[in-house]
């Protein structure tokens, strides 16, 4: 139901009392109509969902999304761009599954405090994929108890505009979770530079897939270039807002097939 902005309560009402027991997946996003009714309606209807997306529901009331921890059997959830969402609630959410939690997606909701995310995660043994993109309250302490409960686990980590990161942060990470990050979004986290290249170089070089380093205007071309060349199955890099990045590194590095998306001209 992406886009369905004239869609209401009694409408997801009606459709979870048809056919909620059966359904798998649902989304339902860009919509600011709906109030708590209708995630009410979801979390009595729908106790058969896998995979769950409330996003963009910017007017959702903080406390909303707390009946979704009524659900049991979600592997996937999404609260992204549901900005009011608060700490409780999200916690709330995530319990009744947390058992069997595979992907997590917060981002854009912004009124989430550290703590709680880092919460979040150490209560979900089997999350894999976790996007935090704009939860800007992160600290390097709570990244450091995600990496430390999904130790060897997460493969797909987004960390876009969490701008109260540093290289430490990035560096403990980089230790953890070697060998399955695959993933890893930095995008505009503006204190990173070379010392957390170094790291993911040391660490996680056999299993990245893809890095955005867009707007991190730290790393230089030594840096992102040495990492580039140790990491074989490198597909993707992405370096929007990167102008001190020269020919140096977009022609030196080794990596015939990557590619650079973002590069300036």
């Amino acid at each position: 139901l992406t886009g369905a902005y004239r869609l209401t309560d009694g409408c997801v009402a009606a459709i979870c009392g048809a056919r909620g027991a059966a359904l798998r997946s649902l989304k339902i996003s860009g919509n600011q109509q709906l109030t708590a009714a209708f995630v009410a309606s979801i979390a009595s209807e729908c106790d058969s969902l896998e995979r769950l997306a409330l996003e963009d529901l910017i007017y959702l009331p903080g406390e909303a999304a707390a009946p979704i921890g009524r659900l049991t059997q979600l592997q996937s959830l999404s609260f992204r761009g549901t900005r009011l969402l608060v700490s409780s609630s999200m916690l709330a959410a995530v319990g009744g599954s947390a058992h069997c939690l595979e992907a997590l997606d917060l981002g854009g909701c912004t009124v989430l405090s550290a703590d709680a995310v880092a919460t979040a995660a150490e209560a979900c043994p089997r999350l894999r994929e976790l996007s935090l993109d704009g939860v800007e309250n992160l600290t390097d302490g709570a990244l450091g108890r995600i990496a430390a409960a999904r130790r060897g686990a997460l493969s797909s980590l987004s960390l876009r505009k969490c701008v109260q990161l540093s290289d430490g942060a990035i560096e403990g990470l980089a230790a953890a979770c070697g060998g399955v990050l695959a993933h890893l979004s930095l995008n505009n986290v503006p204190a990173l530079g070379d010392a957390c290249l170094v790291a993911l170089k040391e660490h996680c070089a056999d299993s990245l897939e893809s890095l955005d380093l867009s707007w991190c205007r730290a790393v230089s071309d030594n840096g992102v270039g040495a990492l580039v060349d140790a990491a074989p199955r490198l597909q993707r890099l992405t370096v929007w807002g990167c102008s001190q990045l020269t020919n140096r590194f977009y022609e030196g590095h080794s990596r015939e097939h990557l590619r650079v998306v973002g590069r300036s001209i």
